[in-house]
């Protein structure tokens, strides 16, 4: 496979992932993208490495996969807002995960 073919390949899957993140956070499900920095950096190195030519059709796709990022980034910032603002400061996973904190 070409480092073209594998660049799309991989923009294409991180877009999927992030599409399911997306709705994922819609739904106020949690949302693990914790690879997702590196993922990322290992696909603008490789689009570096392209040739002009090839690099340059990318772009939209990457300002896509940037939309993506920034509304994502909302979202999360806004269940977090509304998780701190229920009234209870220990939200109820982390509870059941690892017991109240002292003093609550």
């Amino acid at each position: 496979m070409s480092l073209l073919a594998e660049v799309e390949s991989r923009l294409t899957r991180t877009r999927d992932r992030l599409v399911a993140a997306l709705e994922a956070s819609g739904a106020g499900q949690d949302v693990d993208l914790g690879d997702l920095a590196e993922v990322v950096e290992a696909l603008c190195r490789d689009i570096v490495r392209l040739p002009p030519r090839e690099g340059r059709p990318l772009a939209e796709s990457l300002a896509v996969l940037i939309r993506g990022l920034d509304e994502l980034e909302t979202r999360l910032r806004q269940l977090k807002a509304r998780a701190s603002g229920r009234g209870d400061a220990v939200p109820a996973r982390a509870v059941r995960a690892y017991g109240r904190p002292p003093g609550s």
